[in-house]
């Protein structure tokens, strides 16, 4: 432990040759000099104030507090500051009034063994200066390296003793809370009592506390403005200094003088300290949590998170329950600050306390300490978790009387398995998992995929689908074949759709997963859009078209698919649409080149005469059309005439063209029969036609004559 010393205070001559006055007096040879900014502010001290129209004496002097300060630097290092008021300056009772010293010993390497407070009193520590040393005209010599001595007024019996009067122990109780509310309030601790008993408080606190916390806790016995201090304790005078009833509502004022403090909510951890000074026994016991959050944590600072410590201390050493609250409270805090080795040694029972919980907020409370362990350590607990998750989804599925009972439960359940590296998913549809937790019903399963799975895929797959190429092919297939049965169990078309949506989105850029799920999924697609009404699929099934009429792939329902989107195609004047899928259906079948069914040629040559402007018939193009159209297999094939007829009309307006058009649909006897049947009759309805129309001309003439005459 390397330690220095420096002395600042009124003299003929400092260490640094200056001039008369306020100065440093002498440090140590090895006194590092960046430290004396550190240190600077410690020689600080203000008596207090005297009463209106008195004047400072010698006795007055005497009597002023002195300031016995402790200050934790942020590199470890730290430094004890005895102040005390001289009085007169070093000219000794011809000087003037207003001189004091400050004895400041630095300690480069944290304090070993000793307690901050238990240096009150050192013989190291110097109240006073020698004349001769202060009025020697000469550079004084450097001062010695300090001997680390403490004093030997403040121990753990003399505290006991201390609190064991009056009702100390009850107002100790709260200070103590007090000082650990700081992280919440920013309050110091302020005392207000006899001035030898302030370092007893402030002992009483320390000693509450693990060596490491006391040694980061700032304390003064004697502070002239509590609200700038860099101490979190603070002794301070009812009268004469800047502290007031005006700003003592910024700090946790203990006036002991007039009894009066603050009262803080109970907590198991200021009893359990409280016992410590109560009984010897109990003080060891508070010695063995001490060493307890020494060894494991690294924490070490006096604010309210050590009821935490002490409720994972409770847990973990004597096996105590808690409520939920506080058990999140005590996991927090593990792993927010427990080492390694720590946290090796209490997740194996943490683990084996999870069988057993059928409650799912005390099961998540469990589960997020994992999540945080891995967080810290990089650990791999996936495996050891498994079947703790599965058993809770067991759980669940028992508890729900129907899927929205359990639907945000399984997704805070998946969200935090996710953060594991699980994928509830996947633990859900293993069969083991079933097979050594529990029965699911087929019914159970349903629930799961209509209400959770599929939506919670959907939410994933927002952010593209990377993630597939992250898990095990067992679980990709697992994934899969729940889109699978969804489609299965669909009630509503829609959903098969959406199911296809999804499916097509996961699949994307990857050709294995296309061969894999894709084309078998088509298949069970199409199927599935023939289970409902015709008309309501005929649109779903014009999309399976457009997503097949391209592929290379031969597919084996395409043939089925085209007659069925055919078939609700009429033989009647069409729009641009149904030509466009009528195209569609062509070049599907060219593509896949299967037979053309005979509905097809027939719609194409409509589609052909319907657009054909008269007198410009391709009879090349029209052979194109016309040698599979009259298969026999048409049964309306009155309506279909009915349809082209008006086009052939209009286009073979002679009688050789329009015996050659005949010649060369390649039609039956029969069908020729019917088809000049159904000419004559637009022939006779046609005349009529015109018949009506010239008689209603020469109407419109009568009119007009009778209108003239």
């Amino acid at each position: 432990m390397s330690l220095h010393q420096i002395i600042y205070t009124s003299c003929r001559c400092g260490i640094r040759g200056a001039g008369d006055g306020l100065q440093i007096f002498s440090h140590d040879r090895q006194f590092p000099q960046s430290m004396i900014a550190e240190v600077q502010n410690m020689f600080s001290y203000t008596h207090p104030r005297l009463s209106a129209g008195q004047s400072m004496t010698d006795e007055l002097a005497k009597a002023m507090p002195s300031s016995f300060f402790y200050r934790f630097f942020r590199d470890g290092s730290c430094a004890l500051a005895q102040n005390t008021y001289l009085g007169h300056d070093y000219m000794g009772a011809t000087g003037r009034f207003g001189n004091y010293m400050s004895h400041v010993i630095v300690f480069q390497k944290q304090l070993t063994q000793q307690y901050p407070c238990e240096f009150w009193e050192s013989p190291m520590l110097r109240r006073a200066m020698k004349y001769e040393e202060v009025n020697d005209p000469n550079v004084p010599a450097y001062l010695p390296e300090p001997t680390g001595e403490p004093g030997s007024m403040i121990s753990v019996a003399s505290i006991k003793e201390f609190l064991g009067q009056a009702n100390r122990l009850e107002i100790y109780k709260h200070m103590l809370a007090a000082l650990l509310y700081f992280r919440r309030e920013k309050k110091r601790v302020v005392i207000i009592d006899e001035a030898e008993n302030i370092i007893f408080w402030i002992a009483a606190l320390e000693y509450a506390l693990p060596l490491s916390f006391a040694q980061r806790l700032n304390f003064n016995t004697y502070e002239y403005n509590p609200d700038t201090s860099q101490a979190r304790i603070c002794g301070v005078l009812e009268e004469g200094t800047k502290f007031s009833v005006n700003n003592a509502m910024h700090h946790y004022v203990f006036d002991l003088k007039r009894d009066c403090y603050p009262k803080f909510p109970q907590e198991e951890f200021l009893d359990f300290v409280l016992s410590g000074f109560l009984d010897d026994n109990e003080y060891d016991e508070l010695k063995i949590f001490h060493r307890y959050l020494e060894e494991n944590f690294t924490f070490h600072l006096a604010n309210d998170k050590l009821y935490d410590a002490y409720r994972l201390y409770l847990m973990m050493e004597k096996h105590q329950s808690m409520d939920i609250h506080k058990l999140d409270r005590a996991l927090t805090f593990a792993n927010e600050y427990g080492n390694n080795e720590f946290l090796e040694r209490v997740i194996p029972p943490i683990m084996d306390g999870m069988n057993g919980v059928n409650d799912l907020e005390l099961f998540l409370c469990l589960k997020s300490f994992f999540v945080q362990a891995v967080d810290r350590t990089g650990w791999d607990l996936s495996g050891q978790l498994k079947g703790r998750f599965a058993n809770m989804i067991i759980i669940l599925f028992t508890a729900a009387k129907d899927g929205t009972d359990f639907k945000g439960k399984m997704e805070s359940l998946s969200e935090n398995a996710d953060k594991l590296g699980l994928n509830i998913d996947m633990i859900m549809h293993e069969d083991q998992t079933f097979a050594e937790f529990g029965s699911i019903t087929l019914e159970q399963r349903k629930i799961w995929q209509r209400d959770f799975f599929i939506e919670r895929l959907q939410s994933r797959l927002q952010h593209g689908n990377s993630w597939l190429d992250e898990i095990t092919a067992e679980c990709e297939k697992v994934i899969f074949n729940v889109i699978f049965q969804a489609l299965e169990e669909a009630k509503e078309i829609g959903i098969c759709r959406y199911l296809l949506l999804l499916l097509s989105h996961m699949v994307k850029d990857s050709k294995i997963r296309i061969e894999n799920y894709y084309y078998p999924f088509l298949r069970h697609y199409y199927d599935r859009l023939n289970d409902f009404d015709r008309q309501k699929s005929f649109k779903y099934k014009v999309e399976l078209l457009e997503q097949t009429q391209n592929s290379k792939r031969s597919i084996e329902y395409v043939a089925n698919l085209i007659s069925d989107i055919l078939s609700e195609i009429p033989f009647k004047k069409l729009d641009r649409e149904l030509m466009n899928i009528i195209g569609m259906a062509d070049d599907c079948v060219n593509s896949q080149q299967i037979q053309p069914p005979s509905r097809l040629c027939m719609l194409k040559l409509g589609c052909y005469l319907q657009n054909c402007k008269t007198g410009h018939i391709v009879w090349d193009e029209l052979a194109h059309y016309s040698p599979l159209i009259m298969d026999g297999q048409e049964e309306n094939i009155h309506e279909y005439f009915v349809w082209i007829i008006p086009d052939v009309v209009r286009i073979f307006a002679e009688k050789k063209s329009l015996d050659n058009f005949i010649d060369n649909l390649k039609i039956t006897k029969e069908q020729e029969e019917t088809f000049r049947i159904e000419l004559h009759s637009y022939y006779d309805s046609k005349k009529k036609i015109n018949q009506v129309k010239s008689a209603m001309k020469n109407v419109f003439k009568s009119f007009t004559f009778l209108g003239k005459r």
